[in-house]
């Protein structure tokens, strides 16, 4: 597709750079969209191919940044927009616009909806029995913050914040990480209906950890 209309999209994701870190994900949905005729480019804050990187390859007028990331916080209104800044225009005249962040699209929660009926009934289960768990990267910003996401988009579920970093200590989702220093060690922690934490993960990497933490729930 090419023309002045003609736009570029930029899949933007946070990534991984340790040993192991699979981004493969975010590329097999460039590819699926590039099937589609579009012109499609992904880079990574914190992995390969880097921001900059996917930017330079784009030659469309204007070009369209797709966050991938549920919530609008610190990567998507800070760390996205400043390393977008850093790389500047692909070409001359060249318009990029940030779009808003995946988890912020109104279509979610029914593509949810719709992904967890079409599991139920792959696996025979009656969709009234279907629980959904929700896992999601966490944060520790303020609960005003959280507060102002809850009102804005109507959630009908808590949204937890542990700013003074209490509940990272005490669950040890807080230390070294080698390599890249202290901070936030991905987990995930399975809590029963009385408090107590009946399985926990550390360390966690997004593709297939979902998985995981079904088949646990299934015990």
């Amino acid at each position: 597709m090419t023309g002045p209309d003609h736009c570029g999209a930029l899949l933007a994701a946070h990534g991984e750079r340790g040993g192991g870190a699979d981004n493969a994900s975010v590329e097999r949905l460039a590819a699926g969209l590039s099937r589609q005729g579009l012109e499609v480019h992904f880079g990574f804050i914190k992995g390969m191919p880097t921001i900059a990187e996917a930017m330079r390859a784009c030659t469309a007028p204007r070009l369209l940044v797709y966050p991938l990331f549920l919530a609008d916080g610190f990567f998507t209104r800070i760390r996205l927009p400043q390393l977008i800044a850093e790389a500047g225009p692909p070409h001359s005249g060249c318009v990029i616009e940030i779009l808003p962040p995946l988890g912020l699209d109104p279509g979610l929660a029914s593509l949810v909806a719709t992904k967890a009926s079409e599991a139920a009934r792959t696996g025979g289960c009656p969709e009234h029995q279907v629980t959904i768990v929700l896992l999601a990267h966490g944060s520790t910003n303020d609960a005003a913050s959280h507060r102002a996401f809850q009102e804005k988009f109507k959630l009908k579920f808590p949204l937890l914040s542990d700013p003074d970093r209490k509940t990272h200590d005490a669950y040890g989702a807080w230390g070294d990480r080698p390599g890249r220093g202290e901070g936030v060690i991905r987990s995930t922690f399975l809590v029963d209906e009385g408090g107590k934490v009946k399985k926990a993960w550390y360390g966690v990497k997004p593709d297939g950890h979902a998985q995981e933490v079904l088949e646990e729930l299934k015990r």
